[in-house]
C-alpha cells in the first residue's frame, strides 16, 4: 500500500526459467487507474524489489536477456516516478540481497564478485549517490546479508557445508558492524 492508503503497489511472481518478480504496477483505488513503475519483461527474469521502510523508494536490481538497457540497479521514488540506474562496477555479476536501513537513508547491496568467487558488501545512499564499500571481499561461499537490525549493524549468515561431525551443514550468524566493517558475533553460545 501507499503512505497515504491510496494506491495498491503489485507484481506478478513467477517461477520457472528465471525465477523471480515480473515488473511492478500501481494501482490507485480512486480511479481504477493502472500505471507500471517497472516495466514487465517478455520473459521471466530475475528481480529483487525492495521498498524502503519508508515506503516512499524502492530498490531493485534486473538481471535478465530481455532488454539489456533494464538490467542493473534503479532505484524508483514512489513520489516523483522518477528512476535512477545506479552505476556498479562490471565486475559485479549480481546482487544476490537488497536491505534497507530502518531510516530509509541507505541501502545495503550483497553482490557477488564473479573473478573472487566472493562477496562484497556496498552502501548506497540514495539522496547522496554516495557509494562505498562495507566490506570488500568475503571470500565465504554461502554467505547472505540479512536485515538491518538497526542504523549500525547488518544481520549476516554464513552456511558451511561438509562439516564433519555435524550431519553435513552448520549456520552461524554474525552482526556487520557498517562503520568499521567489522563482523561480530550475533549470539553467545551458553554454556
Amino acid at each position: 500500500w501507499s503512505p497515504d492508503s491510496n494506491s495498491h503497489y503489485y507484481s506478478a511472481e513467477i517461477f520457472g526459467e528465471g525465477t523471480g518478480f515480473r515488473g511492478l504496477g500501481r494501482l490507485t483505488l480512486a480511479t481504477g487507474e493502472r500505471l507500471m513503475l517497472i516495466p514487465e519483461p517478455d520473459t521471466p527474469n530475475d528481480y529483487l524489489i525492495r521498498f524502503s521502510p519508508n515506503d516512499r523508494l524502492v530498490a531493485y536490481w534486473w538481471q535478465g536477456p530481455t532488454d539489456p538497457e533494464l538490467n542493473g540497479f534503479w532505484i524508483l521514488d514512489l513520489v516523483t516516478l522518477q528512476s535512477e540506474r545506479v552505476l556498479l562496477d562490471p565486475l559485479f555479476r549480481m546482487i544476490t540481497n537488497l536491505v534497507w536501513n530502518p531510516g530509509s537513508d541507505q541501502i545495503a547491496l550483497d553482490v557477488f564478485v564473479m573473478s573472487e568467487n566472493a562477496h562484497s558488501i556496498l552502501l548506497y545512499d540514495p539522496h547522496t549517490r554516495a557509494m562505498r564499500y562495507v566490506v570488500q571481499v568475503v571470500p565465504f561461499e554461502y554467505f547472505a546479508i540479512g536485515s538491518w537490525r538497526d542504523e549500525d549493524r547488518i544481520l549476516v549468515s554464513q552456511l558451511f557445508m561438509n562439516v564433519p561431525h555435524c550431519h553435513g551443514m552448520v549456520q552461524a550468524y554474525y552482526y556487520l558492524d557498517v562503520s568499521s566493517g567489522n563482523f561480530l558475533p550475533a549470539f553467545t553460545p551458553t554454556p
